[in-house]
C-alpha cells in the first residue's frame, strides 16, 4: 500500500566550519512504517488484517525548540476511524518512527553529493531532517528489491487464542532488558526443540554461515487484546549459498518452505528467519579469553547486509530473525531480532521449554 505523503523530506547536512548544505528530497521506502501502524491496529484488536483502512497518511512531527522544516520524526497513522464489530468507532493513535528510520536514505543522498562533487569524500557531517509540504512522488512505499522472493500466503484473520500466562510459566526469557517509554513488542515463544534444531545444522556447517525459515503460529491472547506468536518449526535452507561472512537463500529454499507448510497441515506461517555467525567473522577471535569476556563486540551484531535481508525478505511486522552467534564456547549464543517503529531492533523473546 502506497502511504499518502504531503511532505518532501530533505536532509540539512552541517559540515565543518558551520557550512550547511541541504540534499535533494530523500528516496524513502516508508514500507516498514506503514506496515508497522497497521500492525499496531491489529495488535489492539481494534482491526483485523482484513477490516484494515487502505489509506495511511505520513506525517511529520516539529522539533519541539526549533519548529517546521526541522522533524523530530513522523509517524505513521491510519486515515480513516476503524470500526469495531459492535460499531463503536476508535481512532488509533499516531505512531512515532525516529529519525534513525533515515539513516540510510541520507547516506545514498550523501554519496550522491560526493559523486557529483559538491560533497568532499570524507568529509564529516551532522545531519537533520527537514520537511516541506508539497509533492512527495519521489517518497516511494517499496524499494526495488536485489532479489525477488515468494512468499507464502498468510491467513487475513487471527482466530486463535492462547494462555499467555501459562505459556510464560513454561518458558525462559531472553534478550535485552526492558527499556522504561520505549513500546512494548508482542510477545515471540520460541520452541526448545527448534533451537536445539538449528544450533545443530549451524554447528554442521563449521565455518560457514548456515540458516533457514522458522515457522509459527500467531494467536490472541485470551483476556488480552495483544498478539502472540509461537516459533514452532524450522525448515533449513539446505540449497542455500554459504560463506564464511554471508547467506543467500535460492528460490528452492522458498519451494522447501512452501512444501513444508503443505506437509505438516498446522495452520503455520512464515514466522521469520534464522541464521548464524561462525567463530570465523568475529574480529576479536583471537584475543585473550579474559579480554574477549568484555570486549563490546563480543556479542551479538546485526549485519547491514542482515538488516538489508530482513527488509526486502522478512518485511512483515511479526517477522523476526534467530541469531545464532559462536564464539569461545561450543555453544552458541542466540538473540532475536524484529521489528520496532518501522526498524530492526533487539528484542525479547521466551524459549518455550515444553508445550502447554
Amino acid at each position: 500500500m502506497a502511504p499518502s505523503i504531503g511532505h518532501s523530506f530533505v536532509a540539512e547536512l552541517r559540515l565543518a566550519g558551520g557550512r550547511r548544505l541541504r540534499t535533494p528530497p530523500l528516496e524513502i521506502d516508508w514500507t516498514p512504517a506503514v506496515e508497522y501502524a497497521q500492525f499496531r491496529a491489529v495488535r489492539r484488536g481494534t482491526a483485523g488484517f482484513a477490516s484494515l483502512p487502505r489509506a495511511i497518511r505520513v506525517h511529520p512531527n516539529w522539533d519541539i525548540h526549533d519548529g517546521p522544516p526541522y522533524v523530530a520524526s513522523v509517524r505513521a497513522s491510519l486515515d480513516a476511524d476503524i470500526r469495531l464489530p459492535d460499531g463503536q468507532a476508535k481512532v488509533t493513535p499516531p505512531d512515532a518512527i525516529p529519525l534513525e528510520y533515515f539513516t540510510d536514505p541520507v547516506r545514498q543522498a550523501v554519496s550522491a553529493l560526493v559523486k557529483t562533487g559538491r560533497l568532499t569524500e570524507g568529509e564529516g557531517y551532522t545531519w537533520r531532517i527537514c520537511a516541506f509540504p508539497g509533492d512527495a512522488s519521489h517518497a516511494r512505499s517499496g524499494g526495488s528489491d536485489p532479489f525477488t522472493v515468494e512468499q507464502v500466503a498468510q491467513g487475513d484473520e487471527i482466530t486463535n487464542t492462547c494462555n499467555l500466562r501459562a505459556l510464560r510459566r513454561c518458558s525462559v526469557r531472553h534478550g535485552p532488558p526492558r527499556t522504561r517509554g520505549a513500546p512494548r513488542d508482542f510477545p515471540v515463544f520460541i520452541d526448545r526443540r527448534v533451537l536445539a534444531e538449528a544450533i545443530d545444522v549451524a554447528r554442521a556447517a563449521g565455518d560457514l554461515e548456515a540458516g533457514g525459515i522458522l515457522l509459527g503460529r500467531v494467536a490472541r491472547s485470551s483476556g488480552r487484546s495483544d498478539l502472540v506468536v509461537e516459533v514452532t518449526a524450522q525448515v533449513q535452507a539446505r540449497e542455500a549459498i554459504a560463506d564464511d561472512a554471508s547467506l543467500r537463500f535460492t528460490p528452492r529454499t522458498w519451494q522447501a518452505v512452501l512444501a513444508a507448510v503443505r506437509l505438516r497441515r498446522a495452520d503455520e506461517r512464515v514466522a521469520g528467519w534464522w541464521h548464524s555467525h561462525p567463530r570465523t567473522v568475529w574480529p576479536c577471535r583471537s584475543c585473550p579469553a579474559e579480554r574477549r569476556a568484555s570486549c563490546p563486540l563480543n556479542g551479538a551484531f546485526f549485519s547491514p547486509m542482515d538488516v538489508a535481508f530482513q527488509r526486502t525478505a522478512f518485511f512483515g511486522p511479526i517477522n523476526v530473525a534467530l541469531l545464532l552467534s559462536f564464539h569461545a564456547d561450543a555453544s552458541p549464543r542466540h538473540d532475536l531480532f524484529g521489528w520496532r517503529q518501522g526498524l530492526v531492533a533487539a528484542r525479547e523473546y521466551y524459549v518455550l521449554e515444553h508445550s502447554t
